[in-house]
């Protein structure tokens, strides 16, 4: 049953991400008002324990090296539509991956982007963030501070950013980014 689950989330995968794709490919990234048809509003929730199967230990090595391929490649592109599908992939690949990639890995490339210039894309990255941060589960004593000393300090300018699309994503995140923190500092 669980091969199964895993067989069908990996097809829906593959699904949103072709039609993703096709969204990013048509319309022009210039017009805000039509960020919400590119890159609909998202649900943050915290993550519960079964929620999502673990992959095996082969499959969490292949997981790595594709996340490594993805993080690689997103760091060096320019289009914002690029960026966007990046972003997107690293959302889904989080899912799968170890709390400690998330940590080391995802969260500091889409910190990165929180001042791109194309607004989508520092709406999406904060986001991503917050769903890679909530689904965290287990970090190291020294990353319990992490949201003082690094998150906060890198999300302030979001509540003032001149794009509105990026002050809505913002406001969507801020309570589960606050979430998250408080368990973060409870550790």
């Amino acid at each position: 049953d669980i091969g199964n689950r895993i067989m069908s989330e990996q097809d829906v995968l593959l699904a949103e991400t072709e039609e993703l794709l096709k969204k990013l490919e048509s319309p022009s990234f210039d017009n805000e008002d039509d960020a919400f048809s590119i890159m609909p509003p998202r649900k943050v929730t915290m993550a519960n324990d079964d929620e999502l199967p673990q992959p095996s230990p082969e499959d969490a090595s292949s997981l790595l090296v594709y996340l490594q391929l993805i993080l690689s490649t997103v760091r060096s592109v320019q289009r914002p539509s690029s960026k966007l599908v990046g972003l997107q992939l690293l959302d889904r690949i989080g899912a799968f991956s170890s709390d400690d990639s998330k940590l080391q890995r995802i969260v500091p490339v889409t910190v990165s982007f929180l001042h791109d210039q194309d607004p989508l894309v520092r709406a999406s990255a904060v986001q991503v963030m917050t769903s890679t941060l909530s689904t965290i589960k287990t970090f190291a004593p020294s990353d319990s501070n992490i949201f003082p000393q690094y998150i906060f300090k890198r999300v302030a300018h979001l509540s003032n950013d001149a794009s509105l699309v990026v002050r809505v994503a913002f406001a969507q995140c801020i309570a589960s980014l606050a979430d998250t923190a408080h368990r973060f500092l409870d550790i």
